[in-house]
């Protein structure tokens, strides 16, 4: 995946109307390695197309066994709150993008081939309160 690739499908992802539950507004945080959007109730992560002496998300499937990794070892202790992944996928129509919440059975549409996606719900206790 390009760079230009993953930064289409982050923008689609910072814009409320993407989302099906149509949250209010999306927070967008940055880590070295994920792009979390807190939409609502949930909280979307995107695991960058990075390289690091530590890890390699670097490729389409390294990302995807590394999210289903994740999903499967965190839903041990924290199946309340690890929900699904979901794939993000081009939609025929740019301007009707949306996304698939876990209790959604449609998909994610962005930009972009078949990616995966983390959707967690969101936690007032584990997650402070977004700067405005």
């Amino acid at each position: 995946m390009t760079h230009g690739t993953q930064d289409a499908i982050v923008r689609a992802l910072a814009e409320p109307s993407f989302y099906p539950h149509r949250p209010q507004r999306v927070d967008h945080l940055q880590t070295h390695i994920s792009h979390l959007f807190f939409a609502g109730s949930y909280v979307y992560k995107l695991k960058k197309a990075v390289r690091f002496s530590f890890l390699d998300f670097s490729t389409l499937e390294r990302r995807r066994y590394f999210c289903d990794e994740e999903l499967r070892l965190n839903r041990r202790l924290a199946a309340a709150v690890y929900l699904d992944i979901v794939p993000v996928v081009r939609s025929g129509d740019a301007d009707s993008r949306s996304a698939a919440t876990a209790s959604s059975s449609s998909r994610c549409c962005a930009c972009g081939d078949c990616r995966r996606i983390a959707c967690c719900r969101r936690s007032s206790r584990a997650v402070p309160s977004m700067p405005r």
